[in-house]
């Protein structure tokens, strides 16, 4: 069984994630995602059980309530997840974060490119997302899931606001060998960067994000790596821990021909 941590604090993680969303403003030019420190889209993001402290930290960043978008596909969590805002709002209120029992993939594709798209502006093109990987990351997945992602959703948000800020966690730890985990990573970033790549006609390499295999390795086996409050940093990549295990967020504006993957600097 994974060593559960009780005492762990997601809010750090949270809001480094709403920094990064505000720091669009600061670091794109030639945007409209993000105006006067607000943003100017829908934010997607995932419920969960927690989900006032979600919104506690991405309300500061909200023209309105309405435009946080928070997706959960499992029953028992949705129901969680609506007792947990219902503390806070009334249930008939209107100005209040939309939670969607929903898979966020298939959400972002109907509000950026289907359905959902003739509702606007009831609701907004999503231009902020942070996202897990709900499946293990392999070429598999972003072939079938991650790439259609970005045709469906990412490049709609880009054609609207000049930018997409994109946030993608994924577990690093699991019942692995030191070999397995560093595998999982590695192939983590290779897959993004391929369809990052593709999409942006660019071919930035993995050093980009990545410093060599062996300081990988080295620094994962490190005691305590990534287990601190703030987490720590490979690169670009921010590894933070979980209740169970650390955790792997990749943070990247991206444009039409550009990307920018956020490293402990960019977000300092």
């Amino acid at each position: 069984m994974p060593n559960v941590d009780r005492s762990y604090d997601k809010q750090p993680w949270r809001e480094m994630n709403a920094h990064f969303f505000r720091q669009t403003g600061t670091l794109i030019k030639d945007q409209t995602l993000v105006q006067g420190g607000k943003v100017c889209g829908s934010i997607l993001d995932f419920a969960g059980e927690d989900t006032l402290q979600t919104y506690s930290a991405l309300k500061p960043l909200l023209k309105r309530n309405t435009d946080l978008l928070l997706c959960e596909n499992d029953p028992i969590t949705y129901i969680r997840s609506m007792r947990n805002l219902q503390s806070k709002f009334l249930v008939s209120d209107p100005n209040q974060p939309r939670i969607v029992p929903m898979d966020a993939y298939l959400f972002a594709r109907e509000v950026n490119h289907g359905d959902r798209c003739k509702a606007k502006p009831r609701i907004k093109t999503i231009g902020a997302f942070s996202l897990d990987l709900l499946n293990e990351v392999s070429t598999k997945w972003w072939d079938r899931v991650g790439a259609d992602f970005f045709r469906s959703s990412v490049q709609p948000a880009i054609k609207e606001y000049g930018v997409c800020a994109l946030i993608l966690n994924h577990t690093l730890d699991g019942h692995d060998t030191p070999d397995l985990r560093l595998q999982r990573l590695e192939s983590h970033v290779e897959s993004f960067l391929k369809v990052l790549n593709s999409f942006c006609g660019t071919s930035t390499p993995r050093s980009y994000i990545l410093p060599t295999q062996e300081e990988v390795r080295t620094l994962l086996e490190t005691q305590g790596f990534g287990k601190s409050r703030q987490g720590a940093w490979l690169g670009r990549v921010h590894i933070y821990r979980s209740r169970t295990w650390r955790m792997a967020t990749i943070r990247v504006y991206i444009q039409a021909k550009k990307f920018i993957v956020c490293g402990n600097k960019e977000l300092s």
